[in-house]
Formats: C-alpha cells, sequence, structure tokens
C-alpha cells in the first residue's frame, strides 16, 4: 500500500472509530438523562399523588364534618357527596368535588326544598374548590362611600381556570366603618397561577359611621352575604359598570383545546332571597328585630314593595341577613325607579346637567333614608343638610353661614329641592309610605 493511501485509510479509520465512539458515549448519556427524567417525573407524580390524597382526604373530612352538624334534608345531599368521594379516590380532587356536587343535588330532586339544598349545594362545592385550589380572596377600602367603594384581590394558586359568578351581596359592617351592598356585575376569569384585582362597585348601607379607610381590610369575603335579587337594569356606577382588569380575561384566539373553568362564589355563605311580603312574620321574629323603633323620622318606611309600616327596627350586627335581604331589597327598588322619576321633567336638582352624577346622589341619598328607619335611626333634610354644608366648606373654605343671604338661599333651596327628589323616588319604588310621607311639590323653577 502507498504511503498516501495509508495515511487516507489511518485518517477514515479513526474518524470512523471516533464517530463510533461519540456515538456510544451518546447513546450512555441519552439513556442516563432519560432515566433520570423519568425518575423526576415518577417523583412528580407520587408527589401530585400524594397531594390529590391529601386533597381528597381534607375533603372527606370537611364534609363529615358539616354532614354531623346537620339533621335536614340537606344531611342527605353531603352523605351522597362523600360517599361518591370515598368510592373515587384516585381521581383528581376537582374532577371528584364536580361530580360529588352533582350526586348530591340528585338528592334534591323529590323534596319540597329542591331549590334551597341545591344553592347549599352549590355554596359547599365552591368552599371546597376555593380550599382543594387554594384561592386567596380578599378586599381592601377605598374610602368612599358610594360608587368605587372596595378592590377585591384573587389569587389563583391551582393549575386551572376559575370563575367569580355573578352576585349581589350584603358587606356587613365592621369595626364601626359601614357596610354596603356590593355588584359582581359579570363573570371573572382568573387564569392558573396569576393574581388579580377588580373595582367593586356599591352603595354605603350606614349614614352615621365612616367607610372603611383606604387600603384597610374589609371584612372576610367569606362572611358577606349573598342575595339572590338584582336590579332589572344592572347596577351601574357612573352610568358603567367597573372595567374589569386584563389579566382577568384569558386571551380569545387560541387555537388550544378549550380550558375547563370551574365557577366560584366569593362567599361561602348560602344564598338568600331578597325580601318579599311572606316574610314579614320571619322578619319580626328574627333575634335581630326590635319593637322598639328608635327613629321618629317623618318618612314613613315600609316593607319593599308595600304600604306596610316597619314598626320596628334591625341590628345588622345581630342579624346581619335579615338587614342584607330588607336592604338589598330596598335598594334595587330604588334603582329600578329612580329613572322614572328622573326623566319625568318635573324635577330638577343642582346636578340636573350632570345626569349620572345625579342618579349616584339620589339613589345613594334615597337609599340612606330608608335604610337608616330600618337602623333605628334618623337620616333627616337636617342631616342631609349639614352634610351638604360640610361639602360646600371643604369646597371652597367658606362656611354656608357666611354666605350673602341670596347666596345661602341658594344653596338651602338646592338641599330642598334634592330632599324632594329622594322623597318621590322613594314612594315610587314603594319603600315610602305615600300617606305618611311629606306633600311632594313641583320642584321645577
Amino acid at each position: 500500500m502507498k504511503p498516501k493511501t495509508l495515511v487516507i485509510a489511518v485518517t477514515f479509520f479513526l474518524v470512523a472509530n471516533c464517530t463510533i465512539a461519540h456515538c456510544f458515549s451518546s447513546m450512555i448519556f441519552y439513556d442516563l438523562e432519560h432515566s433520570s427524567q423519568q425518575d423526576q417525573l415518577t417523583e412528580k407524580e407520587k408527589e401530585n399523588k400524594k397531594r390529590n390524597q391529601e386533597a381528597i382526604d381534607e375533603l372527606n373530612a370537611f364534609i363529615k364534618n358539616l354532614e354531623k352538624d346537620n339533621k335536614t334534608d340537606k344531611a342527605e345531599a353531603l352523605k351522597a357527596m362523600r360517599d361518591h368521594i370515598k368510592k373515587n379516590r384516585t381521581k383528581d380532587p376537582g374532577t371528584v368535588i364536580d361530580e360529588a356536587a352533582d350526586e348530591g343535588k340528585k338528592t334534591a330532586n323529590l323534596k319540597d326544598n329542591k331549590k334551597e339544598i341545591r344553592e347549599y349545594v352549590d355554596t359547599i362545592h365552591s368552599t371546597v374548590i376555593k380550599k382543594i385550589f387554594n384561592l386567596i380572596i380578599s378586599a381592601r377600602g377605598t374610602g368612599r362611600t358610594t360608587g368605587h367603594i372596595a378592590d377585591l384581590s384573587v389569587t389563583n394558586n391551582s393549575d386551572q381556570f376559575v370563575s367569580l359568578t355573578p352576585q349581589l351581596l350584603y358587606i356587613p359592617g365592621r369595626d364601626k366603618y359601614q357596610g354596603y351592598i356590593i355588584y359582581i356585575p359579570e363573570p371573572i376569569t382568573v387564569a392558573p397561577g396569576t393574581s388579580t384585582t377588580l373595582p367593586i362597585p356599591g352603595y354605603c348601607a350606614n349614614p352615621h359611621v365612616p367607610p372603611v379607610p383606604l387600603n384597610e381590610p374589609m371584612p372576610s369575603p367569606s362572611e358577606w352575604i349573598p342575595i339572590q335579587i338584582i336590579p332589572s337594569g344592572g347596577f351601574e356606577i357612573d352610568g358603567h359598570p367597573p372595567t374589569v382588569p386584563e389579566p382577568m380575561n384569558p386571551p380569545g384566539g387560541s387555537t388550544g383545546p378549550p380550558q375547563h373553568t370551574t365557577p366560584i362564589r366569593i362567599s361561602d355563605q348560602v344564598p338568600v332571597p331578597g325580601y318579599d311580603p311572606s316574610m314579614t312574620n320571619t322578619v319580626q321574629a328574627s333575634p335581630g328585630y326590635s319593637e322598639d323603633k328608635g327613629s321618629d323620622s317623618d318618612i314613613k318606611v315600609t316593607y319593599p314593595g308595600t304600604q306596610v309600616e316597619i314598626e320596628g327596627s334591625i341590628d345588622p350586627d345581630i342579624d346581619p341577613t335579615i338587614f342584607g335581604q330588607l336592604a338589598a331589597t330596598g335598594l334595587t327598588a330604588i334603582i329600578d325607579n329612580v329613572d322614572t322619576i328622573q326623566n319625568s321633567g318635573i324635577y330638577i336638582t343642582p346636578f340636573s346637567n350632570d345626569k349620572e352624577k345625579e342618579k349616584e346622589t339620589i339613589i345613594q341619598q334615597t337609599f340612606w333614608i330608608y335604610v337608616a328607619v330600618i337602623l333605628g335611626k334618623d337620616y333627616d333634610k337636617e342631616d342631609f343638610a349639614n352634610n351638604v354644608y360640610k361639602q360646600f366648606e371643604n369646597a371652597t373654605g367658606k362656611t354656608v353661614t357666611s354666605l350673602p343671604p341670596e347666596q345661602k338661599e341658594q344653596v338651602d333651596g338646592g338641599v330642598d329641592d334634592f330632599w324632594t327628589v329622594y322623597t318621590a323616588v322613594g314612594i315610587e319604588a314603594k319603600v315610602f309610605s305615600q300617606e305618611e310621607s311629606p306633600t311632594i311639590h313641583n320642584s321645577k323653577r
């Protein structure tokens, strides 16, 4: 063999053998890496399985505890849920509780109170989902009495989409701060592993205590009371529902498979209906009800939708549910009827050139008159005038009493005009007694 040929042959031999060696070492490296990945996957699967089993055990214990303390038809629904959970321990906890809720609701089909049982099961379902998904829901005040009264924060630590359901709720007053009626106007989707904040619209439910200060914690959302009543025209503040932040809505146009979204409720309390006339005896039997009216208001407040005067008072600290039902029903009646008075062309106010500001003011002030009497207190024309005087002083640095007579007369005339409209709206909404309330005059000047 010629030297040149030998060199070429050796070169090819070395290259070939190096390539073989490289391939061989790569195969060994791949096998080791693949084995390591499989071990890691197995460990992850084990960890997930352990976590799921812990969640199932916690879920079973939670429902068993509820079942132990419940001797009504709801106990049968709880037992059906727990039986399903025990039989399906190897499934994903989210799937198990979804199926268990369906089983629980089936027990209600032949019951007279089936709607009540289904609402109870749905509430338990939502509460458990928040537990096993490790959802964190909290709220902070804005320092406002009307409009954007709070910010609701939701952190979704799960690997699934969740959606807050639309709902109206009464937030009980706490620590000498006012309570509120608030409304979540539309479903709000929160993606896995994200946090988001939603501005909450609402109205103050006590005119004699201050709002929750800016960034101070609100009462726990788990304690808020869902009321099954919504104004027919919505719950708009300043003419618009609150804007939903973009992160709360998953982007559209996805070509992937549709994501399952689990509905949840903000509160852990079972929803209650709004007030209806059949509940009058229930109201008067409430531990929070007192025959001592406490209020000597000239305006007679009635049970919503009736001409029956509320002749006692209700302490919301003792029975927040009954108070919330009356307050929410009265507020929705006011909202539903404010347009009739505002657009009648009969009445004018200092805000008549700004209809949305005027509407928000009319709703809140009329609601305050109504709810103050239920609380056993007064919110009368003098209280309203004092508020106007304070706002004027804060805005101008001058007191109303120091104004020239003709300017003071204009301010007082505005107070008169507003009070006449509040009274007209309350009567139209059937929350003020028409027979007993002061005469309403044409306010158009």
